[in-house]
């Protein structure tokens, strides 16, 4: 198996299991090289669970790795209007390339 086919089984594996315990959490998947692209927008698992799945399966390793345009295009797919929710982002890379920077929410 090839990295990036380790590392998508994991994330499908975490996106079931999120489902399992919680299937009204959301997740959204964002890739980056030099660019970051919304491969499938933030969503409950209750419906989008599928949606999210296939939006890992055709990733790929390549590209550049700007790390900064991932994380802040993931940041910018919150609703930072809604108090009920915890937020995180997981980042998966191959740690070659980027030069990452300081990513804050938009109002702090």
């Amino acid at each position: 198996f090839s990295k990036i086919e380790v590392a998508k089984s994991a994330v499908k594996g975490h996106v079931v299991e999120k489902w399992k315990i919680d299937p009204h959490d959301e997740v959204g998947i964002v890739t980056f090289a030099c660019q970051a692209y919304v491969q499938s927008p933030i969503t409950s698992l209750a419906t989008g669970k599928t949606q999210v799945l296939q939006a890992i399966e055709p990733l790929n390793a390549g590209g550049g790795t700007n790390i900064n345009k991932g994380l802040k295009a993931a940041r910018d797919q919150f609703d930072w209007s809604r108090l009920d929710v915890t937020r995180r982002i997981v980042l998966l890379t191959d740690g070659h390339g980027g030069h990452p920077l300081s990513t804050t929410a938009p109002h702090g």
